[in-house]
């Protein structure tokens, strides 16, 4: 977990905090969700299809974690172009907080190589309760980084 949270506070990226705590999956996760979802439409992106799978086994904060951060993986299959699909993953990479891009796959389409058929997996990362600004319990400090995620986007 240590190596995850220095990658993530050397990215500068927050990992999402709930604003109230007992919060079910669906709930923890609709800010994220309906954020990426905003990012495929800002973009003019077509979602052929979208599943998701939470707490995938492999990922480490679900396996040393998980009852401090909760995991979301995102699978979606996309149409769009090429200039599109550049500035969605711009987005991505420009959005406040932690990201993961699983995988990503791109295949013109065969009629009109304009277009693209991409398959793109994300992962979400929450915590499973807000955090305390400041924990006067913890033995270590928490990673400035990680303090304040719910603030405001920038505009």
């Amino acid at each position: 977990i240590k190596q995850i949270r220095d990658s993530i506070v050397s990215s500068q990226k927050k990992i999402y905090s709930p604003l109230e705590s007992d919060l079910g999956n669906e709930t923890l996760f609709f800010t994220l969700y309906n954020d990426v979802i905003e990012m495929l439409h800002a973009n003019s992106i077509k979602i052929k299809s979208i599943d998701y799978k939470y707490n995938p086994e492999t990922d480490s904060f679900v396996k040393f974690g998980k009852d401090v951060y909760f995991v979301c993986d995102v699978d979606m299959e996309l149409v769009s172009n090429y200039v599109n699909l550049g500035k969605l993953i711009q987005d991505v990479y420009q959005y406040p907080y932690y990201i993961r891009i699983n995988n990503l796959d791109v295949k013109p389409y065969e009629k009109d190589k304009k277009i693209l058929l991409s398959t793109l997996s994300l992962r979400l990362y929450a915590h499973t309760a807000p955090e305390d600004p400041v924990d006067t319990t913890a033995t270590t400090p928490i990673a400035p980084a990680l303090d304040g995620a719910n603030t405001a986007l920038p505009q």
